[in-house]
């Protein structure tokens, strides 16, 4: 196989593609072909195939997030790990997103039977 042929099949791989909406990352699991991401990337790039670079973070209610809060706590012990499950992100993201929402203080009181420190004179 040529490799003007490797290149006119590869392409036609993409043209089924729908990459303008999709990110690097979801043409790279979709590429039947076994390449580098990077070499994908510079592939695009070269024959100005459009893609998405990043999707736009989620974003998440107050009352959301109260109500995933509240089904975990019924759960079990409430963690920023497992926050970060249910809304199909990073442990640090769902704390960022506690955060923005002003809940991160609570969600901590709530973990914490005794406080972590004491008031020594």
């Amino acid at each position: 196989m040529t490799r003007k042929t490797q290149i006119e099949e590869r392409l036609a791989v993409l043209s089924e593609l729908d990459t303008a909406n999709m990110t690097l990352a979801e043409i790279y699991e979709s590429f039947p072909y076994e390449i580098q991401k990077e070499t994908l990337r510079r592939f695009l790039w070269k024959h100005e195939i459009p893609y998405v670079a990043f999707r736009k973070k989620q974003s998440v209610s107050a009352k959301t997030l109260l109500d995933i809060y509240k089904r975990i706590k019924r759960e079990g012990r409430f963690s920023y790990e497992k926050l970060g499950k249910a809304l199909g992100v990073s442990r640090q993201r769902a704390h960022m997103i506690a955060i923005r929402h002003g809940m991160s203080q609570q969600f901590a009181k709530a973990n914490c039977s005794q406080p972590l420190l004491t008031k020594t004179d």
